[in-house]
C-alpha cells in the first residue's frame, strides 16, 4: 500500500511517496517543477507489488515545503535524502535518477546500505551543471525547445508516453510548483542549493 508523507529534513519538508518492499526502487527527479511520483508514474505502475517504491521531491516542488535553499549545499541535500532512506529503513535498493539527482545518487550509494543498481537518465555532474561541458546531442533538443517552447515540447512528450490521467497529474504538479515559485517575492530566495 502506497503512502504519501511530508518528512521534515534540514533542507525543509520533503514530499515522499512510499511502499515497503525489497528491494526498494528509489526515484529522484531532475531540476525543475515536476514532482517525482508523477514524473515516474509510467515506470512505477509497472513494478511488481512485492518491490518497494520511494519517491522524494526536492524542496519547493510538488507538496514539499517552500524553503529558501540559499544556505544549503548539494551535499546537504544528499544528507537529507540519506535521512529519508534511513527513516524508511531502505537498505537494499535500486536508484533511478534524472539530471542533478545523479550527483545525489553518489551520496546515497556511498552512505546507504546495498545499492543493487543504478539507472541514470541524463545524469549530471558538477561540470555539466556549471556549464563547463556541453553535449552536442542536446543541440537538436535545444533548437526544438527554442522553436516550440519548453512547455509545449515537454507536454508533447508526456502526452505520447503517458495515459491521460498520468499526463494530467504530471502537469497539475508542475503548475502547483510554478504557482508556489511565482508567489515568492523575496529576491534573495534561492530554489536550489549551491554546487559547492
Amino acid at each position: 500500500m502506497f503512502k504519501n508523507a511530508l518528512i521534515q529534513t534540514k533542507i525543509g519538508q520533503l514530499s515522499t511517496f512510499h511502499r515497503s518492499g525489497n528491494p526498494t526502487f528509489v526515484f529522484l527527479s531532475g531540476i525543475g517543477n515536476f514532482p517525482t511520483k508523477e514524473n515516474f508514474a509510467t515506470v512505477i505502475e509497472k513494478l511488481p507489488a512485492q518491490v518497494g517504491v520511494l519517491t522524494i521531491d526536492f524542496p519547493n516542488v510538488g507538496d514539499s515545503s517552500l524553503t529558501n535553499q540559499a544556505e544549503y549545499t548539494l551535499d546537504e541535500w544528499g544528507q537529507a535524502f540519506v535521512s529519508i532512506l534511513e527513516l524508511y529503513k531502505v537498505t537494499d535498493y535500486i536508484l533511478i535518477v534524472h539530471n542533478i539527482s545523479g550527483l545525489l545518487a553518489l551520496e546515497l550509494i556511498q552512505t546507504v546500505g546495498n545499492c543493487h543498481g543504478f539507472i541514470g537518465i541524463e545524469p549530471s555532474t558538477r561540470a555539466i551543471m556549471s556549464e563547463q561541458i556541453h553535449y552536442p546531442e542536446f543541440t537538436k533538443v535545444e533548437e526544438m525547445i527554442s522553436t516550440v517552447g519548453f512547455e509545449t515540447y515537454l507536454q508533447a512528450i508526456s502526452k505520447r508516453g503517458m495515459n491521460k490521467a498520468q499526463h494530467q497529474a504530471l502537469w497539475d504538479g508542475f503548475y502547483q510548483s510554478v504557482a508556489k515559485w511565482e508567489a515568492v517575492s523575496d529576491e534573495a530566495f534561492v530554489f536550489y542549493p549551491t554546487l559547492e
